[in-house]
């Protein structure tokens, strides 16, 4: 069995060089996964399917880029409407949603 042994420096974000520093924040911007509110934006997300009567096919948020939303139409009534009559239903449907008064 072998073993390797891997020495890493660490250091003070403070103490690399700016052109280092802005590397730093550009791979972290770009690469990190983590977003602390992803929870939130799923939650959203799922309500807002709800309510718009949407189903949810695929989605990809929070990498940064790339990120998408596929959604079909639970019925096909809108998707033969456009202009004044899909606004005119849209706003029949759901303005109670889109004007909800927490007051």
């Amino acid at each position: 069995m072998r073993t390797e042994v891997q020495e890493i420096k660490i250091f003070q974000f403070e103490e690399l060089r700016e052109e280092i520093q802005e590397k730093v924040i550009d791979n972290w911007r770009y690469n990190d996964p983590y977003v602390p509110w992803l929870d939130e934006i799923h939650d959203t997300l799922v309500e807002f399917c709800k309510i718009f009567d949407l189903n949810l096919v695929d989605y990809s948020y929070g990498s940064g880029y790339r990120d998408y939303i596929k959604v079909n139409f639970k019925y096909d009534d809108y998707e033969e409407l456009a202009g004044f009559r899909l606004n005119s239903k849209l706003w029949e449907e759901y303005s109670k949603y889109i004007f909800y008064s927490c007051y």
